[in-house]
């Protein structure tokens, strides 16, 4: 039986059915793109049933091969947009920086090959459970986006919010109680978040089993930061 998310967008039902292959890139995404997983893995969900529905994107591991720098191959050592920023450092005298990425660079062809069976247990586990509608509310309500946040180790926490918010001020920045300092990626809210109204797991053969306001009250664990 193949996991069936279903949402509306624009009060407009859609219904999607999880591929297996579906299922092995997220949970490959889930495992590469850091913490908080959790968090991750719904707003990749709640931001393919955006651009699912905007007609942006036909399968789930298609978008996710594109969000995902780790499973892009543009990203990979011969893909155009790592070629282009790693001439970008380079020619700005950051030869240190762009040997970093040339070594990251080199292990996403192999992280982008990983099996089922070499996905750690708690992921899989966690991306079996969200898609069979066995886990509670999404963690990341109204998340749209997310990317490794770009705060330092020397700001305290109010300056690291304040400094991703600042990165993208067109977006709201979301807590979903990882904070906001290094190590962590952060999650942004859009003018779009508000049209998806709600995300339901189910399977096939049945209806669905699980379900979740995705966007109740944005106002509620959104946060601006602008002064």
């Amino acid at each position: 039986m193949s996991p069936v998310i279903s949402w509306s967008w624009r009060k407009k039902p859609f219904r999607y059915s999880v591929t297996p292959e579906d299922t092995l890139e997220l949970a490959r995404a889930v495992f590469l793109e850091g913490s908080p997983q959790s968090a991750v893995l719904w707003t990749l969900v709640q931001r393919f049933a955006f651009l699912y529905a905007t007609g942006q994107f036909k399968s789930l591991r298609d978008f996710i091969r594109n969000y995902a720098q780790p499973l892009n191959p543009e990203w990979f050592p011969d893909g155009r947009r790592f070629q282009e920023y790693h001439r970008d450092l380079i020619a700005a005298g950051k030869t240190k920086e762009a040997a970093a990425e040339l070594r990251k660079a080199n292990a996403r062809p192999a992280k982008a090959a990983l099996t089922w069976e070499q996905i750690p247990v708690a992921v899989r586990h966690l991306v079996e459970s969200v898609l069979s509608g066995n886990r509670p509310g999404s963690r990341a309500p109204g998340a749209l986006h997310y990317w490794a946040s770009r705060a330092t180790p020397t700001m305290k926490p109010t300056e690291a919010m304040r400094h991703n918010a600042s990165r993208r001020p067109e977006l709201t920045l979301l807590d979903v109680g990882a904070g906001f300092g290094p190590g962590v990626n952060v999650f942004f809210a859009s003018v779009e978040s508000g049209n998806l109204s709600r995300l339901r797991f189910g399977s096939s053969s049945g209806g669905a089993i699980g379900g979740v306001v995705l966007v109740a009250i944005l106002g509620y664990a959104l946060y601006h930061y602008w002064g």
